[in-house]
């Protein structure tokens, strides 16, 4: 979603903007292939897009290429190597990569775990090296990088993700989980049912404070942890407070919200913290690598709890319930996030000559 956003800022700008894709499927795709070219591989495996990758370069000879998220932070340098074109390649990172699962090898054969992260850092090292400029999405993103890859410290510049404005309100119809709601606060948090969002913890949280609270729960979001959720809250006494209306559009929701809540383990940057801030909303948010204390500058416009700490994210959570916000504090933070400032910060890595000139507003 990252580069759809961009995308319309730069075809704003008259940038002729390719999405290159492994394959041309998703609900993004009708977003975009109004205004940008659909390169459609139609590969089923990420290694079988160098080859088409390659000619796609020598054919078109881009200007730049923008590829995020290893493995492709190593691909996309290599195929600009190999088809020896003048394209500038620029890499963005947009999760911790000590985290990502290591499970490389061909066909049936994986190489073990530790010589499988060994590979990994070997090849973002080189990935890296070729390319022209490396971004990361949060300053912890761009730290975790550079020391897997033994760069020096600064080597990543960091341009966070941006956030389109929020839909005017009243917009759309009610989502029939809203509509027959009682009068009481909602806690909503939003995300997928996986376990990255620790939603467990904040179900545990919410399961302290409801004995002298009204409030309810809304987890907006699928995900494969969905019965093991719904288990969890009726096992702890809430699960006719707890709403898990599935993947929905979120809008209504932070309309409706009295707070925002994010529990992670980890985030490489947080849209859902932007998004929130754009509703003027109190948020409290576990103090994860590596978005949130960014977004939320160390706790300035949200409270910052422990991972895990279900104990402290009830005691945030009351006081958050209780706190008249100052919502345009919130939406003034938020508005550092909107996508023309960011998608020029994306020019001033991909053309550093400047022949993009800075729009007067952003000066």
């Amino acid at each position: 979603m990252v580069h759809v956003v961009l995308s319309k800022e730069w075809v704003r700008q008259g940038i002729q903007v390719d999405f290159v894709l492994m394959q041309a499927a998703g609900e993004l795709i009708p977003q975009v292939q109004a205004d940008c070219r659909i390169i459609d591989f139609r590969c089923k495996r990420l290694r079988h897009t160098l080859r088409p990758l390659v000619s796609y370069l020598r054919r078109e000879r881009p200007a730049a290429l923008i590829a995020a998220m290893w493995p492709l932070t190593v691909l996309a340098p290599t195929a600009v190597r190999i088809a020896s074109v003048s394209t500038r390649v620029i890499v963005s990172e947009h999760t911790a990569v000590s985290m990502t699962r290591d499970s490389l090898g061909v066909g049936k054969w994986r190489l073990p775990g530790p010589l499988s992260g060994a590979f990994r850092r070997l090849a973002l090292a080189v990935g890296y090296r070729m390319a022209d400029a490396c971004i990361a999405v949060s300053t912890g993103v761009a730290r975790d990088a550079e020391a897997n890859a033994l760069l020096p410290r600064g080597a990543f510049r960091v341009i966070h993700n941006p956030a389109p404005a929020a839909s005017p309100s009243g917009e759309g119809p009610i989502p029939e989980a809203l509509l027959n709601l009682p009068p009481v606060p909602l806690i909503l948090t939003v995300g997928n049912l996986k376990p990255a969002k620790d939603h467990q913890t904040l179900i545990h949280a919410f399961a302290r404070l409801s004995g002298s609270n009204d409030a309810m729960l809304c987890i907006v979001g699928e995900g494969p942890l969905r019965r093991e959720l719904e288990a969890l809250s009726d096992e702890l006494g809430v699960g006719l407070k707890v709403l898990l209306p599935g993947l929905q559009d979120p809008a209504p929701f932070y309309k409706r919200a009295r707070v925002f809540a994010l529990s992670s383990t980890r985030e490489g940057f947080g849209n859902v913290l932007v998004e929130a801030m754009q509703h003027g909303l109190p948020i409290v948010s576990t103090d994860c690598p590596s978005g949130p204390a960014e977004i939320l500058e160390g706790g300035r416009y949200g409270r910052l709890v422990p991972v895990g700490d279900s104990e402290a994210l009830a005691e945030a959570l009351v006081q958050a319930l209780n706190e008249n916000v100052d919502r345009t504090k919130q939406q003034r933070r938020a508005s550092d996030f909107r996508p023309r400032q960011i998608s020029h910060a994306y020019l001033n890595a991909v053309f550093p000559e400047g022949q993009f000139r800075e729009p007067a507003d952003l000066q």
